[in-house]
């Protein structure tokens, strides 16, 4: 909580709307959360902070009702929860909206926002209860949002009605809100928004100690009884106020409806509470709490309509709804996927050592997760690190093996389940997963489903909620073609069809993920449920340097915009520091952007990059936003094929910015003309007029080969390409407002053009002008 707790008060004190009073409830926390508090409450007049020992948070509500003085009264915890900017003041503006129509709400529901570590979302019942102004307490969209923190409550009606959170160990709020929402004359939404809710990390908690206990689920249970009871006093005094005005139509719906009020409240808090947050925490819960967990959900399902019981057959399709299991040993018998655990290990000084916080945490990760029929498979070194909490797992099965493809062959050989995961990377998933891509492969007819993993910028996973997506790595680019692909960790197969195809691993992952693109009939669904510290993945497919070039602030501004406008998102930039002081904070902010010193500025990043692509940009240009994805997909395809050699690196033209065309007489206009007559291109004595960088899109590994740091422009350019294999784009793609001779002069050091070339230059401008009266002539003009 003292981690959050800044936050949550953050976002109450720092309201446009000030009237109120903030009641802090201390339930003997342990931590440091009291002197946060204290430093609140020293500086805010309007805190009131009551201190007590630990007795739960029913308790802590209660006290906190008895001594409100405010006219409405709402709830947040202090694990990170927020009101949102300016959600006070819209809660005013509803209730005085109300008041001035001679009506005074007696509950205020608002949009509800929920964050978690692989999304954020809106929920759509508050968002359309948000947007009524007279909503009845039996509104079905209710009881898919329970939540009290996303409602106002009218404290002279709290008094009237004497409701309090029932003493109960969870769910006391539910009771507590329903028990209330059907007193309420009076119901409105507010449409702003209102509350962020969030959902805690399951790494807060790093043991796998019971998550589900006998007390949670009795809990739970006696708050639907309340939710019940309180819905069948309510539905008496409604039909009664029916028939005593003689509204029979009204009557005779309203019995309807609230039969299927009643199905619909039991099926949501069936699945919500004793499937969803209960049973599917199997292996966190001991046989006691599953017992019972089974005896109401068994009871539950007489009282469902037959179409709603097999409605949640259906939607638990991996679990043995008819006959719940409820021991470990048989639950581990027949497991619906074995997940695979392969080779994680960390560079640990000389030697490569097993990442154990990252196994542990994968494990924990697997048991956290809402799909309880799995077996996990490790390798005996992996089984003799773990705690002896994990060793005693019986759905843990160990196979030995020499060479981490040879232990994933053997994995498939011996898995009990009738999917595999393979977790090769280091990973993050949400609990969600498994039951996601299970429900997917097992309703279609696909041989096996890929979610992408979103590669984070932090190197390790932590007990952070929230990890900043890498939107610059090969993730996007794999998305969109798929050959680029090189994971394991993302994808749910079919054992049948590895089987049924002989497949073998090999030690050659790439080509291994390629056959399975090639033999199976795979779908890919855009969701975001794994998260990967993958360093390969992280990295970028192209490194664009910006080197100490003679640039406006401006032109540097232009440069950036049209690299960060880009299709294609797989790069980053290296700036040289003596440009900083030109570049604005929003491109310095961006978790691609690296500012290096100028010594060695471009063998440094030669050496270092870890993209596959240089792109060097030497004079003050602008690309066009299909640039990189244009050249970098020539360049992948023809490499790919290999029907005419490697190329090391693709050029196009730099254009004018104010023409559709090259200069007719322009000395690039020959370099690129000439490389279209028969001689060989790395012949071409009209090369020297192309010694630009900033149109070249180059192979990373052929400059290192090479030894080529571009040190002496010109000559290096030169020798790219009279020793390499090279291909060109002709279309505008690259603009600049400098003149050709001053392009022409950047190539060489501080601009002095060696006097040989600057009469090779001058000369063969006539020369072009007689190949462009030619081509005229010819007609190819």
């Amino acid at each position: 909580m003292e981690e959050n707790i800044s936050d949550t008060l953050d976002s109450i004190l720092n309201q446009s709307f000030q009237n109120f009073e903030v009641i802090i409830i201390n339930d003997g926390s342990t931590d440091s959360t009291q002197k946060i508090i204290d430093k609140y409450s020293n500086k805010y007049s309007n805190i009131n902070v009551i201190i007590q020992e630990n007795q739960g948070v029913a308790i802590a509500r209660n006290n906190a009702l008895d001594v409100a003085k405010g006219e409405y009264i709402g709830f947040l915890d202090p694990d990170g929860d927020l009101f949102a900017e300016d959600s006070f003041y819209h809660i005013n503006e509803t209730i005085n909206f109300h008041e001035s129509n001679g009506e005074t709400p007696d509950l205020i529901i608002g949009p509800q926002t929920t964050v978690d570590t692989w999304s954020k979302r809106s929920y759509k019942n508050a968002k359309e209860l948000s947007l009524s102004d007279d909503i009845l307490p039996h509104d079905e969209r209710i009881i898919w949002t329970m939540l009290i923190l996303n409602k106002m409550f009218r404290r002279e009606k709290i008094l009237e009605t004497g409701v309090k959170m029932p003493i109960l160990t969870h769910a006391s709020d539910a009771g507590f809100f329903f028990s209330f929402l059907y007193n309420c004359k009076k119901i409105v939404g507010c449409p702003h928004d209102f509350l962020i809710y969030k959902k805690r990390l399951f790494l807060e908690d790093s043991s796998l100690s019971q998550d589900s206990n006998l007390n949670s689920v009795n809990s739970y249970y006696k708050s639907y009884k309340i939710i019940l009871n309180s819905f069948n006093t309510y539905c008496i005094n409604y039909k009664n106020e029916l028939k005593k005005y003689g509204q029979n139509d009204r009557l005779y719906e309203f019995e309807r409806n609230a039969l299927k009020y009643i199905d619909t409240l039991i099926y949501k808090e069936l699945t919500a509470l004793f499937i969803n947050i209960t049973y599917r925490f199997f292996w966190r819960s001991d046989i006691k709490t599953l017992k019972r967990c089974k005896e109401i959900i068994n009871q539950l399902r007489d009282d469902l309509f037959p179409g709603t019981w097999t409605k949640v057959v259906e939607n638990n399709s991996d679990l043995k709804m008819s006959d719940l299991i409820i021991k470990n040993d048989e639950m581990a018998k027949n497991p619906i996927i074995s997940i695979v655990l392969t080779d994680l290990r960390i560079n640990n000084g000389d030697k490569i050592a097993l990442d154990l916080d990252s196994l542990n945490r994968t494990i924990l990760n697997c048991y956290n997760s809402h799909f309880p029929s799995f077996e996990l498979i490790i390798s005996e070194e992996f089984f003799n690190s773990l705690n002896n909490e994990i060793i005693n797992k019986p759905n843990i099965q160990v196979v030995k093996s020499k060479s981490n493809e040879e232990f994933k062959n053997n994995a498939v050989n011996k898995s009990k389940g009738k999917f595999l995961f393979f977790i090769e990377e280091d990973i993050l998933f949400s609990p969600i997963l498994f039951k996601k891509m299970f429900d997917k492969l097992n309703m279609e007819n696909y041989d096996w489903v890929l979610f992408p993993m979103d590669p984070v910028i932090d190197k390790k996973f932590s007990k952070n909620d929230q990890y900043t997506i890498n939107e610059f790595s090969k993730r996007e680019t794999i998305n969109s073609n798929l050959k680029h692909d090189f994971l394991l960790s993302d994808k749910l197969f079919k054992k049948d069809f590895l089987k049924g195809i002989d497949f073998k691993f090999s030690n050659n992952i790439k080509d291994d993920i390629q056959l399975l693109y090639d033999k199976g009939n795979y779908k890919k669904f855009n969701a975001h449920y794994i998260l990967t510290t993958n360093e390969h993945l992280n990295n970028s497919f192209i490194s664009i340097i910006i080197d100490n070039i003679k640039i406006e602030k401006s032109e540097l501004e232009d440069l950036l915009k049209s690299i960060y406008n880009q299709t294609f998102k797989s790069f980053d930039i290296y700036l040289n520091k003596n440009l900083k002081d030109k570049v604005s904070n929003e491109y310095i902010s961006m978790n691609n952007f690296n500012i290096l010193g100028n010594d060695n500025f471009r063998k440094t990043i030669i050496k270092e990059s870890k993209s596959k692509y240089l792109l060097f940009v030497d004079i003050p240009v602008t690309y066009d936003n299909s640039f990189l994805e244009k050249t970098f997909s020539k360049l992948e395809s023809l490499n790919d094929k290999q029907e005419f050699g490697e190329f090391s690196f693709l050029s196009t033209p730099i254009f004018n910015s104010d023409s559709k065309s090259l200069y007719n007489f322009s000395t690039q206009e020959l370099a690129y003309f000439y490389k279209k007559t028969p001689y060989p291109s790395n012949k071409s004595k009209f090369l020297v007029f192309d010694l630009y960088l900033s149109n070249k899109l180059v192979k990373i590994d052929y400059l290192r080969k090479n030894k080529i740091f571009f040190n002496n422009y010109y000559k290096d350019v030169l020798k790219l390409y009279r020793e390499s294999k090279s291909i060109r784009i002709y279309q505008k793609l690259i603009s600049t407002n400098l003149s050709q001779k001053v392009m022409f002069k950047s190539s060489f050091k501080n601009g002095k053009i060696p006097f040989s070339y600057s009469l090779f230059y001058s000369t063969h401008k006539m020369f072009l002008i007689l190949l462009y009266i030619k081509e005229i002539l010819n007609g190819e003009k």
